[in-house]
């Protein structure tokens, strides 16, 4: 990505047009910018936007960083989470069920387990150590607070410098909202996705050629749902519809199936499982898609899903 310059931008003129777009309150905008008034009309990166939306109260972030424990820290930042959405979902009992692999040898296969709104809910996660979330899916944990379709977390995505560690910022926000913060701030917001979004998306990523990008805008333009915001399962979905995957029908043993594929196949890709959170209305099939694990990462830093 680009350098991440200053741009125009500062806390005095973030406060208002997120007021005009209706995220925040005239007394919201207030007592943040008495809280930041020695730094109000510095210039901020995109970075620094992004993580503004925490101090306004929009967003949550992921830290880079170290961290006290992976054992206890996903804890607090799922409340943080929760909290955002002003009771319409609460968290508890979070832990975390450690794999049998030695974390000092390699990295180790992880779940985050919890409760959202009494109902269990397990996130896949990969520690290389005891003092650093695996951001992938602590984001995806975040997305799955969500309080309904349309109002939900996404991953912001922002400049950034070359071998640089940047905090993962997940806002609450509309599908609308998103689009705003786009437009005015220029922040790209993840899991605002529609097939149209996808297409270009992966024809950046080099994972799709023009004619079978146009080719699924167009059917799916047939069925008047080309530009309609996506769920993360449909997003999943959409990557099979766009040749870079399969379906696994729900009950098949999908860690089979993957091993057989990656055996037949044998090139620098291979089948990565795609945690797409837990929907309503299941059993889902499953999804595998083909990548390598460069392209498997960028998919789930684009897309708002958890690849492994």
């Amino acid at each position: 990505m680009a350098k991440n310059k200053a741009t125009g931008w500062t806390y005095g003129r973030m406060a208002p047009v997120l007021q005009e777009i209706g995220m925040i309150s005239a007394e919201k905008a207030a007592a943040v910018l008495e809280e930041c008034a020695d730094y109000a009309d510095e210039p901020m990166t995109q970075y620094e936007i992004a993580s503004a939306l925490e101090e306004f109260g929009l967003a949550v972030s992921v830290h880079a960083d170290d961290i006290d424990s992976v054992e206890d820290d996903y804890a607090s930042l799922l409340e943080d989470a929760a909290a955002l959405t002003g009771g319409a979902v609460t968290v508890t009992n979070v832990r975390l069920v450690e794999g049998d692999d030695d974390i000092e040898s390699g990295p180790r296969d992880d779940v985050i387990e919890f409760e959202r709104n009494g109902v269990p809910v397990r996130v896949n996660a990969m520690h290389y150590a005891l003092d650093y979330y695996d951001q992938g899916a602590a984001c995806v944990a975040i997305a799955e607070l969500s309080p309904a379709e349309d109002w939900r977390f996404r991953e912001v995505e922002f400049d950034t410098e070359p071998s640089r560690g940047y905090d993962s910022i997940m806002v609450l926000a509309t599908h609308e909202h998103a689009a705003a913060l786009e437009a005015h701030f220029g922040l790209r917001v993840d899991g605002a996705q529609s097939y149209t979004t996808m297409a270009r998306l992966l024809r950046e990523l080099g994972l799709v050629g023009e004619e079978r990008a146009r080719s699924v805008v167009s059917e799916r333009e047939g069925h008047g749902d080309a530009n309609t915001e996506l769920t993360r399962h449909r997003i999943a979905e959409a990557l099979v519809e766009f040749g870079l995957g399969v379906s696994v029908p729900a009950g098949e043993d999908v860690d089979a199936v993957a091993a057989r594929l990656a055996l037949e196949v044998g090139d620098a890709r291979r089948p990565h499982k795609v945690d797409y959170g837990h929907p309503e209305g299941g059993p889902h099939d499953s999804v595998l898609v083909w990548a390598t694990p460069q392209e498997a990462q960028a998919l789930g830093e684009r897309l708002g899903l958890s690849l492994y």
